[in-house]
């Protein structure tokens, strides 16, 4: 069987992008500088990490169900909830809230949604600052991405994600989280 290569992978493209952003190739001979550039890219590539997320929720007729999302320690917690917004039974129509919970520190955050106000305009980026264990809740269309930017004590963390609802006004309807997240720490 004959194999055919059909160019790097995406993983691999951005490794590489991220290398070079950080300074860890020159364009000429090894010296001390470069060799001082490529260790800190290696010790800074060693404090980023990122991870994906992937939960679904079914809808509790009349009621509500929460799932972890993400847990970033010295940050705080994303928590995904899928709750019925519908009042008669057995016709259930996913209400998503994304719901922060800062750490022990508290959080600085950017968030927003793709969502549209009811006059047809962008709703606009919410900024700020959470005091420790003060949860923000973000509700969230039936459809949605959503990117929410979090800082505490030297920790960046973006997290990108899209929610869906599943089977809307039926009696099988759900809610579905997913996306990734990017981890800096200092």
């Amino acid at each position: 069987m004959l194999l055919r290569w059909s160019g790097p992978s995406a993983v691999i493209v951005a490794i590489l992008a991220l290398v070079v952003a950080l300074g860890g190739v020159s364009n000429g001979a090894p010296s001390a500088a470069s060799d001082v550039s490529a260790t800190a890219s290696q010790s800074r590539a060693k404090r980023t990490s990122m991870r994906n997320f992937n939960r679904a929720l079914k809808v509790v007729d009349n009621g509500a169900a929460s799932i972890r999302l993400v847990n970033v320690r010295g940050v705080g917690r994303l928590r995904g909830t899928c709750q019925d917004g519908n009042p008669a039974p057995g016709v259930e129509e996913a209400d998503m809230v994304i719901t922060l919970l800062p750490g022990r520190r508290g959080v600085n955050f950017a968030r927003q949604s793709s969502s549209w106000t009811t006059a047809g305009q962008p709703v606009r980026a919410l900024i700020g600052s959470l005091p420790p264990r003060t949860p923000h809740v973000w509700p969230l269309p039936e459809t949605s991405m959503f990117d929410a930017r979090l800082e505490a004590a030297g920790h960046a963390v973006q997290v990108l994600g899209v929610v869906r609802e599943e089977s809307p006004e039926s009696a099988d309807g759900g809610c579905l989280f997913y996306g990734m997240v990017l981890t800096v720490r200092d």
